[in-house]
């Protein structure tokens, strides 16, 4: 709940915008977002995506599970706040060929590709917050240029996720 609580305030008194991203299988358990606390932070002009049902490695499940991470988590959260889910957030980055096409419909994807790059169409590679990090680290991560090597191991780790 602290991104009620604490993180949509923030953002909103700093005229920012979060897109958040609850697994729908944990709405409304203790401790998690649940339809009052998204429809606040609708209100503050946030987004909410999804995360998926559960948690769990898409690349690594059967058809089934897949088709119960990506549409029927997308139609609970849409439920619950009462309008459409356009964008979802990977567990884990972890995505192949066979995940994107489960995700044709959505028109935003975020990775957790380690890597702080411009919108790619439909793809938002991202950092991820890790535990521990201090507001060193922050800024570091916000505002160090990358190198012409990081750059392209990088651009060749993303093509090869997307083609596996």
């Amino acid at each position: 709940m602290s991104d009620v609580r604490i993180a949509t305030p923030a953002l909103a008194d700093r005229g920012l915008r979060g897109s958040f991203f609850p697994c729908a299988g944990r709405i409304g358990a203790p401790r998690y977002l649940d339809g009052p606390a998204m429809a606040e932070m609708l209100s503050a002009e946030m987004e909410i995506g999804s995360h998926g049902w559960s948690h769990v490695d898409w690349r690594r499940t059967n058809d089934e599970v897949l088709t119960r991470e990506t549409k029927d988590a997308r139609e609970r959260i849409a439920q619950e706040i009462q309008r459409s889910v356009d964008s979802v957030a990977i567990p884990f980055g972890s995505y192949d060929r066979r995940v994107m096409r489960s995700l044709k419909t959505y028109s935003t994807i975020n990775t957790s590709d380690g890597y702080r790059t411009p919108q790619l169409g439909r793809i938002v590679p991202r950092v991820s917050y890790t535990t521990g990090w201090d507001a060193q680290t922050l800024l570091r991560v916000a505002t160090e240029p990358y190198s012409l090597v990081r750059r392209l191991r990088h651009s060749s780790k993303h093509l090869i996720k997307r083609l596996r």
